[in-house]
This record gives structure tokens, sequence and C-alpha cells, in this order.
């Protein structure tokens, strides 16, 4: 659980405004999503379950549990006109980014994954397809696998890709005139 515990004080320390639980959980599947993609293992040796708004690491609720136990993080209520519509977690600790135990690697991919998502986490089916692909093909309350059969960004990405450029050479073969 300690690998969870540092990607999720790095994506707290690096998100002002806070996350909700089902936008950190997001976003901690498409951290080690990527880095999977790109050196066949997870970042934080979770194994991951299908909920029914997003994939959801095991041991979250106890690493959040840690972190405000230690008073490392704050749960607020998030206001609307109509009331509360859920709770944001932010980050109290101190800032600590370079003792932070993740490697080179892995900020990266972090700051990656973040940069993508600087407001909040939604469209994540445009940005990482497959990666979508993959917990939404899975059944819910199931457990959603990283395997190189199931994400493979390149020829997955690249066949679409080739697909829509067909389909559109094709629409404007057939009614350019």
């Amino acid at each position: 659980m300690e690998k969870l515990l540092e990607v999720i004080s790095f994506i707290l320390q690096r998100s002002p405004k806070g996350r909700n639980r089902q936008e950190l959980a997001k976003l901690i599947y498409l951290s080690d999503g990527v880095f999977f993609q790109k050196y066949a293992k997870v970042i934080t040796e979770q194994k991951y379950i299908h909920l029914e708004d997003s994939p959801y690491p095991m041991e979250l609720n106890q690493a959040l549990l840690h972190l405000k136990e230690n008073r490392l993080i704050d749960v607020t209520p998030k206001l609307t006109e109509t009331g509360i519509s859920g709770y944001l977690l932010t980050w109290v600790g101190t800032e600590h980014e370079d003792e932070i135990d993740l490697n080179r690697q892995e900020k990266r991919i972090l700051r990656k994954v973040l940069e993508n998502f600087k407001g909040s986490v939604y469209d994540e089916n445009r940005v990482y397809p497959n990666l979508y692909e993959n917990y939404v093909i899975t059944p819910l309350f199931s457990e959603i696998k990283f395997s190189k059969e199931t994400i493979n960004t390149k020829i997955h990405f690249f066949k679409r890709k080739t697909l829509l450029n067909i389909s559109g050479k094709i629409f404007k073969v057939l009614f350019s005139e």
C-alpha cells in the first residue's frame, strides 16, 4: 500500500482544488495503465475492481483512512445550489514532492496523466480509449486486469485511427463533387 499512498499524495499535492473520490480512483487507474503500457507493470501494485462509476483500487479506502488519520488530507463537502454534491479530498500535509518515494519514470507518467486532466476527470475515453475500454468491458464488481492482450495501445489506437482516416477519405471521394 506504500506506493498507493505515494501516488495519492503526489496527485493531491498537484491538485490545489482537490479531487473527489471518483476522480482520484480514475487518475490512479489511468496512471497505472499508462505506466503498464510503457513498462509492463503498474506503479501501485494494486488490483482494481469495476464499480458502477469508475475503476477502483482495492486498497484505496484504507489508504484514504491512513492519510486522514495522519492529518495529511482533509475531506470537505462540495456545495452547490441544490446541496452537497460529493466530497473533495485536499492535501493539507507539507508539500514534499521531492520526498515522495517514486522514481523519475513514475513521476513523469503521473505528471502526464494529470496534465491531461487539469480540471475534472471527464472524457477519459478520448484521452485513453484503450484504458477506458479495458474497464468498461469488465463486468461490474469484477477485477480489471492489466495484460498485454487487453491493453495494447499502439495496435488498438492506430487501427482505429486508420479506419477513421479511410472512412473520411471514402466520404470525401463519394461526396466531394
